[in-house]
């Protein structure tokens, strides 16, 4: 269908409370466009209709921050209700959280939250980059400025709540925007009459 790899449509949406996974999503957007791929941006929280349908997508990125161990109950539904397509077509997971500024936390078998999601919802995504995300306590509540608090001081993390802190490895957001070019690359069509024969696995 998309013979040519640098117009491959991919959808990108998002889940963010603070607006740090908007910001990598926007960042993953402005590298996949200078690839020369056309990127539709979305808030997952609001998504009324998607701007084309699902099959006009040659990829599907969610990006989507974890909140107190949950991802926001939109992101779970979008999945359920998209199962068949999310796990036929290349699709990417990026959970956003604090625990992965440490590097032993990015990996799937150390965070439950994803392994969590997964399990429930049955997608098996192409791509998983679990990825860290940000500390703004300026702008946090008091409910969420204390709780968040409370928890890095059992994780022996940054507490001063003068500050923010951004742990986001931009470097490993713009290796993430490789490999799904990458991905774009191998999985476009054939100009054979072997395009349309099952992959082997």
């Amino acid at each position: 269908m998309y013979q040519d790899i640098s117009y491959a449509p991919v959808l990108l949406l998002y889940s963010s409370r603070f607006g740090q996974s908007r910001t990598i999503a926007e960042r993953l957007a402005g590298h996949l466009n200078s690839s020369g791929h056309i990127c539709t941006l979305q808030n997952i929280e609001k998504l009324v209709t998607l701007a084309q349908p699902l099959d006009n997508y040659a990829a599907i990125v969610i990006v989507a921050s974890i909140r107190y161990g949950h991802f926001h109950r939109r992101v779970k539904a979008f999945v359920q209700q998209n199962l068949a397509a999310l796990n036929q077509k290349l699709s990417v997971f990026v959970p956003v959280c604090l625990i992965a500024r440490r590097q032993e936390k990015r990996q799937i078998e150390t965070n439950s939250y994803t392994r969590k999601l997964l399990a429930k919802t049955g997608w098996k995504p192409s791509i998983i980059s679990i990825t860290a995300g940000a500390l703004r306590y300026p702008i946090y509540n008091f409910f969420d400025r204390f709780m968040v608090r409370l928890i890095m001081v059992m994780m022996k993390g940054d507490t001063d709540t003068s500050r923010e802190y951004e742990y986001t490895d931009w470097e490993q957001v713009h290796m993430l925007a490789q490999q799904i070019h990458q991905q774009l690359g191998t999985q476009m069509p054939q100009k054979t009459e072997q395009a349309n024969q099952p992959l082997s696995e």
